[in-house]
């Protein structure tokens, strides 16, 4: 199914509250440049069939989690993996998360987007430590930007 819709979808798994901000603050700057349908949905509080659903409609994802046992946020990986079975494509896909100790959730992410051939990863994963720092505030800002630089330049 191709994305009819300017827009993006935020999907992220958090335990600690770090990667929920990290989804606020792209979503906000996303707003800030014009997007106006920006939906973030925690991957733990909303049905994935829900999830599943918005995703089709937009043209732009943007995917987040938490390291969880060197892993992926364990909420995460069925919608990943229903992604997979379906063939997400045509679609712009960015990526971050957020780790204490370890990493897992992003690289397991990009392991995702590696496997299917009709996703534009938009600028590089970003997967910090902890709480969001001023610098990694403004990577996530950075990468909003370039997100919403390719929604917008599909408009002409």
């Amino acid at each position: 199914m191709e994305p009819t819709k300017e827009g993006v979808v935020i999907v992220y798994g958090s335990m600690y509250g770090h990667t929920a901000e990290m989804a606020e603050v792209l979503g906000r700057e996303l707003g800030n440049r014009g997007i106006k349908d920006v939906i973030i949905y925690d991957s733990s509080k909303t049905d994935h069939s829900y999830i599943f659903s918005t995703i089709w409609k937009y043209k732009a994802l943007i995917l987040g989690s938490c390291a969880h046992n060197n892993d992926i946020y364990p909420k995460m990986e069925p919608l990943l993996h229903k992604l997979e079975n379906y063939g997400l494509k045509n679609r712009y896909l960015g990526i971050f998360g957020n780790m204490m100790w370890s990493g897992g959730g992003v690289k397991r992410i990009k392991e995702f987007a590696d496997t299917l051939t009709g996703l534009e990863q938009v600028g590089e994963p970003i997967e910090i430590k902890g709480h969001v720092t001023p610098t990694e505030r403004d990577r996530l800002i950075e990468l909003a930007n370039l997100m919403a630089d390719k929604l917008i330049a599909d408009r002409k």
